[in-house]
């Protein structure tokens, strides 16, 4: 049942992960970001923002989840992952926003051997961009989840990241004995300028810095960037707090095809229907606060204009669910139960399987 092929569909994961100058830093990995210590006695309180530099304001701004959207910018940055055994997979990537919801990110340069060629590890990346760019990097996704299940202090150090005075902040999920912290350099506008990701062992898995930063680029710059364009041809978001099937008609009083088990802390926040090629999916996203999680299911076609939809004639392949992994970015897709289904999170592929086998009976 666990197959692991890297194979994937990059439309419909493109798709449906869309629900995803001057200043310079040192390139080496570890440039610019201590060791974690400092005073652990400067407790932040979220809502409060006692930052040395972040005012409460900025801080809201920092827990808005499509804060980066409303920026305009171009930048540059150094992507590291980490395995088991510390061996490094380092690629350059642009990013840009253009303030009004377009954005990019383009992988542009490796600077590591990688598992594949240049040209297919390009291609994966770009069809996990907006999932990348909505749910890999370290953000506060929900404040109210953030406050029930982390925890953020100051850690008395401060460093030059892309040309910005940043100050380092240390974000841990508290009452888990299994999970990831972060390290974070924050600006004094509160944006996240780079950030290093730990295991619950202390073992580094990820590091993320901008190398350059433009936050005033010129109307030929952004005319110069290819955007991303969704393949969505409609999409009707849903209300997570009420229950989902009278929501959703073609499901015709059959059951939600949806998890049922998921990591702790992690509670619906999204849902919504989206027409992609003339197929109906339900997608649902879950988070704990920071880490997120996306389900995606194909649905039944609706009645229209009174007339009964075709009969509904699910895939009739075998059970068959396909991984790829960009360290601890993980997307599963694949056939269960002859319904199609995607899973992508900030998790290790085994769990992903997990939660999708928890949508069985």
């Amino acid at each position: 049942m666990r197959s692991a092929h890297l194979q994937l569909l990059p439309q419909i994961i493109l798709a449906i992960s869309l629900s995803l100058t001057t200043g310079c830093g040192d390139s080496a990995p570890s440039s610019g970001i201590p060791p974690i210590g400092g005073d652990e006695n400067q407790n932040l309180v979220v809502d409060d923002g006692p930052y040395l530099r972040v005012s409460p304001t900025n801080l809201e701004f920092l827990a808005r989840p499509d804060h980066w959207l409303e920026l305009v910018h171009i930048g540059r940055r150094q992507v590291s992952f980490y395995d088991a055994n510390g061996v490094e997979t380092s690629f350059i990537e642009r990013v840009a926003t253009d303030g009004t919801g377009q954005y990019a990110i383009d992988p542009v340069e490796a600077l590591t051997p990688l598992a594949t060629d240049w040209d297919s590890f390009r291609l994966r990346q770009l069809s996990l961009q907006g999932f990348i760019f909505r749910h890999r990097d370290f953000a506060i996704r929900d404040i109210e989840l953030f406050q029930e299940h982390w925890t953020l202090e100051e850690l008395g150090y401060n460093s030059t990241i892309a040309g910005r005075r940043c100050d380092l902040f240390q974000a841990k999920h508290s009452g888990v004995a299994v999970a990831p912290s972060y390290q974070l350099l924050i600006d004094d506008k509160g944006l996240v300028r780079a950030y290093r990701e730990y295991s619950s062992a202390g073992q580094l898995l990820s590091e993320v810095r901008y190398l350059s930063f433009n936050g005033s680029p010129t109307q030929e710059d952004l005319d110069q960037v290819i955007w991303y364009e969704s393949i969505i041809d409609d999409a009707t978001e849903l209300d997570w707090s009420l229950p989902l099937e009278p929501q959703l008609p073609q499901l015709n009083g059959k059951s939600l095809f949806q998890p049922r088990w998921l990591p702790l802390g992690h509670t619906l926040r999204r849902a919504s229907r989206a027409t992609i090629a003339d197929r109906s999916w339900l997608r649902l996203t879950y988070t704990d606060g920071v880490e997120s999680i996306l389900y995606a299911v194909d649905l039944p076609p609706e009645e229209v204009d009174g007339q009964m939809a075709p009969p509904y004639s699910p895939q009739a392949s075998a059970d068959s669910l396909r991984v790829h992994s960009v360290g601890r970015t993980s997307a599963l897709q694949g056939t269960l139960r002859h319904r199609e289904i995607m899973v992508l999170g900030k998790a290790d592929p085994d769990l992903l399987i997990d939660i999708a086998q928890s949508v069985l009976p």
